[in-house]
């Protein structure tokens, strides 16, 4: 029982309300700033303390918004799932003896996160439920996907040339235009 408690108490001072969605954003917004260096380098390197500011500021700017915030909560748990499906594709994958290419990753993801994001839209009532359930859940739609990872994981690799590897020379040993090898 002191797991609950300590759950519920949690749950009373905002960690799903406030402190979540703050993190998720500062996250997402810092490494987009590091990794774009939206700002610019300094000595090299991404000014870290306005890339940190503009993530803190974007944080707290987003958590006042509680429609944003309700939003980020309800597609929080369809995130979750996407991560747990992108986990055992890859598990799946590796069992199959194959690595994940860019491309089909990035495609599957896409469609997994497009549907996550129009059941989170439906849930916040944007969008007509009903419909949308009849729509995605049809066999045909579930067949779709089915074979597009299939295809996605056992399609026949692009042939790459072949590239010729130079001769490595023994250690110790020096070769001669006739192809005699002297020891040195």
């Amino acid at each position: 029982m002191a797991i609950v408690d300590i759950v519920q108490w949690l749950e009373s001072i905002g960690l799903t309300d406030v402190l979540l969605p703050f993190i998720l954003v500062f996250v997402l917004v810092y490494g987009v700033l590091e990794k774009t260096h939206l700002f610019g380098l300094e000595k090299g390197k991404p000014k870290h303390r306005i890339n940190g500011m503009v993530a803190f500021v974007s944080g707290f700017i987003i958590v006042a918004m509680v429609d944003v915030v309700n939003v980020i909560n309800a597609f929080a748990q369809y995130f979750a799932l996407v991560i747990l499906v992108a986990v055992l594709l890859c598990i799946l994958m590796a069992f199959a003896g194959k690595t994940p290419r860019k491309n089909s990753v990035l495609i599957i993801g896409a469609l997994i996160l497009l549907i996550a994001l129009l059941y989170a839209m439906a849930w916040m009532g944007m969008m007509d439920s009903d419909a949308l359930t009849s729509f995605l859940t049809t066999p045909i739609v579930a067949i779709i996907i089915f074979l597009l990872i299939v295809w996605g994981i056992f399609r026949p690799d692009k042939k790459e040339p072949e590239k010729k590897e130079p001769e490595k020379k023994a250690e110790g040993k020096w070769k001669h235009t006739n192809r005699e090898e002297v020891e040195i």
